[in-house]
């Protein structure tokens, strides 16, 4: 870092910033009314910041990140982790008179899904942009899908028995008012089990649901005995009181559920 740049000119300019060992926890109550507060874009922010900076990279070695939701309703929250993480972030710089169209900020993370499945994800903002515009691909390795359920259990009142990701790619775009994209998701021998809205799994009509959701609903595999692979679409309105991770998060998810969902699903979670 140039400290006399900073201390007579206001120029934040910086090399590398190195982190090591990092823990995040994220935790958001969706109990609680939504603040009406229009979120900007990463572009934005960086546009906005009062001084000049210029950073070359910012690089995270060996992160821990733990999201963790309250949904409406729900007996308990829902987590999800990410383990052995590492992130690379390239490209910040808020002198718009020297952008071009190939400039961008530029975000590549890798990392574990509770220390089993390879993550990978790459993110690239256009610094031309204003308004919210980010394109986003990833994949996902091999994981039993069970490790899903302590996310899932209490937002979808069900529960996975068994079931092996087999990998997973996607890729989508995400402009100001939607995303659109694609998702392959392949996995095999999933079957699950629903439950009443307390937890419970063995009374006679959650039996009832999961007989007929195993049956008609999910489906078991992709590719199945045809050797076809299903490709999903990715599309997710963007809420403008939210951060953009939030908007990145729902397009994934929105191509996760038409993977593994018959077109033709019985209306079994009402």
């Amino acid at each position: 870092m140039d400290v006399k740049q900073f201390f007579e000119y206001n120029w934040l300019v910086i090399h590398k910033v190195e982190l090591t060992g990092c823990t995040i926890d994220v935790f958001r109550d969706n109990t609680l009314p939504l603040k009406k507060i229009v979120r900007p874009s990463l572009q934005a922010m960086v546009k906005s910041l009062p001084f000049f900076v210029s950073v070359d990279t910012i690089e995270v070695k060996k992160g821990e990140v733990t999201f963790e939701v309250k949904e409406p309703e729900a007996a308990s929250s829902g987590k999800i982790s990410i383990n052995k993480m590492n992130i690379i972030i390239s490209g910040i710089q808020n002198d718009s008179s020297a952008y071009s169209s190939d400039q961008s900020i530029k975000a590549v993370i890798k990392g574990f899904i509770y220390n089993q499945g390879r993550f990978s994800e790459t993110y690239v903002f256009p610094l031309e942009a204003t308004k919210e515009f980010f394109y986003c691909s990833g994949s996902l390795t091999s994981m039993p899908l069970s490790l899903f359920n302590p996310m899932i259990k209490n937002t979808k009142n069900i529960s996975i028995k068994s079931g092996q990701l087999d990998y997973a790619s996607f890729s989508f775009i995400a402009h100001e008012n939607s995303s659109k994209g694609k998702m392959k998701f392949m996995y095999h021998d999933l079957k699950i089990e629903v439950m009443d809205k307390e937890g419970e799994k063995n009374r006679l009509k959650e039996k009832l649901k999961t007989f007929l959701a195993n049956k008609f609903v999910f489906k078991e595999c992709n590719p199945c005995k045809d050797g076809i692979v299903r490709e999903s679409n990715i599309h997710a309105e963007h809420n403008p009181y939210r951060f953009f991770l939030y908007y990145s998060m729902q397009s994934i998810l929105s191509g996760i559920e038409p993977a593994i969902v018959s077109d033709k699903k019985a209306k079994l979670f009402e």
